[in-house]
């Protein structure tokens, strides 16, 4: 087995990070949009993110703001 010089593998290691990266926002979205994430006021909060505690933190709160 040879190993990569290193003009081989700098352009080898950037195309499969790439691809490990695609791979990693793939999963990260889906996780976002898939189980709780599908009720419309979680959804919200999570697309929000850091303003999180900002926001009421019940439902029934969040229905008195609105």
């Amino acid at each position: 087995m040879r190993c990569w010089t290193v003009r081989e593998f700098v352009p080898n290691a950037m195309f499969y990070g790439v691809i490990v990266n695609a791979f990693s926002v793939v999963a990260f979205l889906l996780a976002d949009v898939s189980g709780f994430a599908l009720d419309r006021d979680d959804l919200f909060v999570r697309v929000v993110g850091d303003a999180q505690e900002h926001l009421p933190a019940t439902r029934a709160a969040w229905r008195a703001v609105s």
